[in-house]
Formats: C-alpha cells, structure tokens, sequence
C-alpha cells in the first residue's frame, strides 16, 4: 500500500492529528483501566493501535525530522489536555445520569 499525501503541510496534519489521537487515547484507556471498564479500555485500545500504526507510517516518510517532532509533541500534549477535560466530563455526565 503506498502512502501518498499530496504535500508536506497534509503530512505534517496528519501527524498531529495520529499523535493527538493517539495520546488522546491512551490517556482516556488509563483511566478506563483503573476504573475497571472493560469494554471501553478494550475499544479504546484500538483506536490506539490505529493511530500508532498512522504515526508510524506518516513518521517513517517525513521530509523535516525536527518539524515533525514539533507538531507530535503539540499533538500529544493537547491530546492528554483533552483526554483529561473529556473523561471529567464524561464522569459529571454519569453521576447526572444516575
């Protein structure tokens, strides 16, 4: 399969957007894990997968090393952010519900 992008800016988004994710993921997954929720950790997991493998890809054929460590590291710093800001939410949504 030949991972084609038509220009380096589509690249670089795409890196944000699999380090955003995945982050985003992991964290979400922690919590889930130390909450005993099975289903969604397992769920979870493979979106982790995905965005790891779309990282890998991308990160493999980047033309400017030092940019693209720039954009994942925004990437997953805003992902664990929002991976905080969700499950807060997502707790308050659950306790409101019961």
């Amino acid at each position: 399969m030949a991972f084609l992008l038509a220009n380096d800016f589509q690249q670089l988004a795409l890196l944000f957007i699999a380090s955003f994710g995945n982050v985003f993921l992991l964290g979400l997954s922690s919590q889930f894990v130390r909450d005993q929720k099975i289903a969604q950790a397992f769920t979870i997991s493979w979106g982790i997968t995905w965005c790891q493998f779309l990282f890998a890809r991308i990160s493999a054929n980047t033309t400017d090393a030092d940019l693209a460590l720039f954009v994942s590291g925004w990437g997953g710093s805003l992902g664990i952010v929002a991976s905080i800001l969700f499950y807060r939410w997502y707790q308050a949504r659950g306790k409101r519900d019961a």
